[in-house]
């Protein structure tokens, strides 16, 4: 059975001094930390993803809100 997911994350996180953890919440994760226990990175791999690597940070966000959203409110390592 396949289930469709909608999933709508708006990036704007172009604007100065947004932190990687507003990131986060705005796409609904509950903080940056949820999003490492959920992709297996290092926070302070996905801070440094956040400043350099843009495009990568917000696909690992996306594939994260997907997977919490799919698996229920919690997702465990």
């Amino acid at each position: 059975m396949t289930k469709k997911i909608t999933v709508e994350i708006e990036c704007n996180h172009t604007m100065q001094g947004i932190q990687p953890s507003e990131v986060c919440k705005q796409a609904g994760l509950d903080s940056l930390a949820e999003l490492g226990r959920i992709s297996g990175i290092q926070t302070r791999t996905l801070i440094k993803w956040f400043h350099s690597r843009k495009k990568l940070f917000n696909t690992i966000v996306l594939g994260a809100v997907v997977l919490k959203k799919q698996n229920g409110k919690t997702v465990k390592k």
